[in-house]
């Protein structure tokens, strides 16, 4: 018994012993997460592992995964991170029951998933403008400032400028926008309809079979029209202004002048060196007169029975109506674009780079029944158009770079300048207003204050006018193909 006993308390020690020292194995102590910074695309996902600071990975299932911005990155119990809200910079922590953690930084970068642009179609009237707004949208639908660039099917109807992008107008007509993402981005593309319009003064924009030069219109409203490209003139209605007749011509007119009774229509022709002789109301041609040159300008002198023309190299010369004789003549120096009028026993006649001893850009008077005296005014710029006022006996001298007006008893010359070249001018039939073209645009001004009163936009290439003796309304030629009707402001 005493032995059993003994060995029974022995057992018991031992039993202690061993009970204190079986406590299991010791918990992994948490380091890091690896990798500890990742970049995600939006709507992409990556996993996250975390490490002992032994350097052997830890289950995910002994540590405890969160974000501390869900509105960008998710993490679920694997460790697998989603992008899967909007772009930026969050964290996602690892954490063990015993308090240890780990951070891994989580950078989610923009997916472009579409492009937005206001307004998503465009009207604009000729003289106006509309602003573009776009911007990149994002895969969870944010806005993302992007470059963009913008592109008209149609380059003559519209363009877009930025960099505070708008549409520009540059003749009524129909085209598509397209609105693309552009530098580094993939490329997204938006395509958005573009209706332009006429401006409110514009009465009618018709296009005619050419390219129109010139436009002359009698008191019936009744008006001609030069074409170029092929060469014609056509006679369109006093109403409607569609077209009644035509005359096809062998070379491309270029003036056109109508005399008072509007009985007796003059053609330029420039390659054929001739001035034709139309009947305006049949359309067909008389006869034809011979001219030592390509006539670029005439204009019609009834007191004198004549024509005074100018030509591209061979000066100036008075054609006795109806033979058409040259009896004077008046040299010019070869300048070209030349604009003349007539102005009581005047002829004006704006011209540049004359010869020595007159080089230089000019305004001369000329004697109109002979040439035999002449008074010079300098001009300013390089002269492109002339109109003569008979109320004041005042001039008014386009150029490339404005325009000026001239007094032409006293000589006095005062400086009108606009924002782009003049290279087409007129006067209202009672010289109370008076018209400059350029740069696409009409300009009305008073007359002779020249204090602004409208101006039009109408695009192309426009410089040459005629005023509708019953209404006002203004007939404009467009090189690029149409003819617009303008109603002043205050008819």
């Amino acid at each position: 018994m005493p032995h059993t006993r003994w060995s029974l308390a022995a057992l018991a020690v031992v039993g202690v012993v061993l009970a204190c020292g079986d406590s299991g194995p010791a918990p992994p102590v948490l380091s890091s997460l690896s990798p500890n910074s990742l970049r995600i695309p939006q709507g992409s996902s990556r996993f996250v592992v975390p490490f002992d600071d032994t350097g052997l990975a830890i289950a995910p299932e002994q540590v405890r995964f969160s974000s501390t911005d869900t509105s960008i990155a998710t993490v679920d119990s694997t460790g697998r991170v989603t992008a899967s809200g909007h772009a930026g910079t969050t964290g996602v922590l690892a954490t063990t029951p015993e308090g240890d953690t780990a951070v891994a930084t989580v950078e989610v970068q923009v997916v472009l998933t579409g492009l937005a642009v206001e307004p998503e179609s465009v009207f604009v009237r000729m003289g106006g403008r509309v602003d573009l707004r776009a911007w990149g949208l994002d895969w969870f639908g944010d806005t993302v400032t992007v470059p963009v660039r913008f592109r008209a099917k149609d380059a003559d109807v519209v363009g877009a400028s930025g960099p505070d992008w708008h549409v520009v107008p540059y003749r009524p007509g129909s085209t598509t926008l397209t609105v693309t993402i552009a530098d580094g981005w993939p490329e997204l593309q938006r395509r958005i309809p573009v209706e332009v319009g006429l401006d409110t003064a514009l009465l009618v924009h018709m296009t005619l079979p050419g390219k129109p030069w010139d436009v002359v219109v009698d008191d019936a409203g009744v008006a001609y029209v030069s074409l170029r490209d092929p060469g014609q003139v056509v006679r369109l209605d006093p109403d409607d202004y569609s077209i009644q007749a035509t005359i096809a011509l062998p070379d491309e007119p270029v003036p056109i002048a109508l005399d008072s009774a509007g009985t007796t229509l003059y053609a330029g022709v420039t390659r054929g060196e001739a001035i034709v002789v139309i009947d305006p109301v049949t359309m067909t041609e008389r006869y034809r007169m011979a001219v030592p040159g390509a006539p670029v300008a005439f204009v019609l002198d009834e007191a004198r029975a004549s024509l005074h023309v100018v030509t591209q190299s061979d000066g100036m010369f008075r054609m006795l109506l109806p033979a058409g004789d040259v009896v004077d003549s008046a040299p010019t120096g070869g300048a070209a674009p030349i604009a003349l009028d007539v102005l009581g026993g005047m002829v004006l006649l704006a011209t540049y780079s004359l010869p020595p001893p007159d080089s230089g850009n000019w305004l001369l008077a000329f004697n109109a029944l002979d040439y035999t005296s002449r008074v010079v005014f300098e001009a300013g710029h390089q002269p492109a158009s002339v109109a003569a006022a008979r109320s004041t006996r005042t001039a008014i001298v386009g150029y490339y770079k404005g325009m000026d007006r001239y007094d032409l008893v006293t000589g006095v010359r005062t400086r009108r300048v606009t924002s782009g070249g003049i290279c087409g001018l007129g006067l209202g039939a009672a010289e109370t207003e008076f018209y400059a073209i350029g740069s696409g645009t009409i300009y009305i001004l008073s007359f002779p204050d020249a204090i602004p009163i409208q101006a039009v936009y109408l695009g192309g290439s426009p410089c040459r006018l005629a005023v509708d003796p019953r209404n006002g309304r203004l007939l404009v030629p467009n090189g690029h193909g149409w003819l617009d009707v303008v109603v002043p402001s205050w008819r």
